[in-house]
């Protein structure tokens, strides 16, 4: 199965490069200069006056380049490289980054250069050493080249690569959050922080629990469990909202966003109905799982997420996979029984590909259904 896997790992990674999404070779991108040789991308430039900048800025006597584009009118005595994606000169401060086309499924790159008008060309520098994008000049702060609002800029200092504070306010993906004290304030792990009178938790920007939310608990009794859960002496907490009903003194976590306490199980914050925590557990996943585990098990029954799968053994239940369980006399689909399915010869096809998932003697199955 892994070498199965490690073939198709290949083979999708050549037809990127080929569309040219990936580069070819990694010792050779954007601009070289290394024993005696000038290049970009590989491909060797003769020009005797051409002056490597950084590994995506170069100049020769005649123009500026940001990978394979020029930059219009910049001026090329004084123009200087500072990070990867920030550069200057005697007149202006320059952003550039490459994008791609999102109508084109991302493979059409392009070039774009922004010309920072309103920048402080004398007093803008970089932040983090532009690590993270962030900037300031004498007026104002900057991430990824366009400007956001801030305070008090003079006692601006980047906290990470999405935190900043200055001496009023701490600024999270550019935005001030409310109360939070700059003095106290601190990051805790990548989805934690905390300031001397509250605690936030905050996500990814393609997460579902995405941006910075106060987590209503009690500071002096709060701590961190299993990630997304944490309680305090009163309350447990589910990313940064109260799970209704849990019992904070009996609570524990179980794994795949599975929990209980001394009265519920719960799945995420929602309880499951008629699950007896005392005798409650997670089914062990198939060797060849891909899937979250949803099946569980209590002395009485089994269940598919918080749904219970009627006529199911709990003592002779095991995954399959795909969704498919079996208890030696019934095959089940999520929480669907299966009807007249051959147990002896089913079989799941593991590649889960084509035109079906599941077969056994006399028919075959895709998701749950009879073909």
């Amino acid at each position: 199965m892994a070498f199965i896997f490690k073939i198709f790992k290949w083979t999708f990674k050549t037809i990127l490069v080929l569309l040219g999404v990936f580069p070819l070779s990694k010792c050779s991108p954007g601009y070289r200069e290394q024993n005696g040789k000038i290049t970009f991308n590989g491909k060797e430039i003769n020009d005797k006056n051409f002056i490597v900048l950084n590994d995506h800025f170069a100049k020769d006597d005649t123009a500026i380049y940001f990978k394979d584009y020029i930059i219009e009118n910049a001026d090329i005595p004084t123009f200087e490289a500072l990070d990867a994606h920030y550069a200057k000169d005697k007149w202006m401060v320059y952003y550039c980054k490459v994008e791609r086309d999102a109508q084109a499924y991302y493979l059409t790159k392009r070039n774009v250069i922004f010309r920072m008008k309103d920048a402080d060309v004398t007093t803008f520098k970089l932040m983090n050493g532009g690590l993270d994008g962030y900037a300031v000049d004498k007026k104002q702060a900057y991430f990824n080249g366009v400007a956001f609002v801030v305070e008090d800029v003079q006692t601006l200092q980047q906290i990470d690569g999405r935190f900043v504070k200055d001496q009023y306010h701490v600024y999270f993906d550019q935005s001030p959050i409310k109360m939070a004290n700059p003095v106290s304030f601190e990051i805790l792990n990548s989805y934690y922080a905390k300031d001397d009178k509250r605690f936030f938790y905050y996500g990814k920007p393609y997460e579902f629990y995405n941006g910075i939310h106060e987590i209503p608990c009690d500071v002096a009794s709060f701590e961190l469990l299993e990630y997304p859960y944490s309680k305090d002496q009163a309350s447990v907490f589910y990313y940064y909202t109260k799970i209704l009903k849990a019992d904070s003194k009996s609570f524990q976590t179980l794994g795949s966003h599975y929990s209980k306490d001394k009265n519920y199980v719960f799945l995420e914050s929602e309880i499951m109905n008629g699950a007896d925590p005392a005798s409650f557990s997670l089914v062990p996943q198939d060797e060849y799982a891909t899937e979250a585990n949803y099946y569980s098990r209590d002395k009485n029954k089994v269940f598919w997420k918080i749904r219970s799968i009627e006529k199911a053994n709990p003592d002779k239940f095991k995954v399959i996979g795909l969704d498919y369980s079996t208890d030696g006399q019934n095959i089940f689909y999520e929480s669907e029984l299966l009807p007249n399915v051959d147990v002896l010869s089913f079989e799941i096809s593991h590649h889960n590909y084509g035109d079906s998932d599941a077969k056994d003697k006399n028919h075959q199955y895709l998701k749950g259904k009879r073909l």
